[in-house]
């Protein structure tokens, strides 16, 4: 549930299953996988900036999964895609 409060292994399992389906595509043949670093995250890996997936668009409440989500991948895009 986007909307319940934020659980932090709970969003860790989330952005691993997500890691996992982007290996399946790359390995079934897909090549626009994306986000690339969750692929080959390097120095990055286990950081918050890379612990996040796609969920239904919000509003969530404050402190709830999605509304973290969010903001990490605001961050994702701001420190990591956009130096790129």
């Amino acid at each position: 549930d986007p909307a319940a409060k934020l659980a932090e292994p709970d969003a860790q399992a989330l952005a691993r299953a997500y890691t996992q389906a982007l290996h399946a595509a790359r390995a079934a043949g897909y090549s626009d996988c994306t986000p690339g670093r969750f692929i080959l995250p390097g120095e990055l890996e286990g950081s918050p900036v890379l612990t996040f997936a796609p969920l239904p668009p919000g509003p969530y409440p404050r402190g709830a999964l999605g509304r973290e989500f969010e903001r990490r991948f605001e961050a994702y895009k701001r420190e990591v895609a956009k130096p790129f």
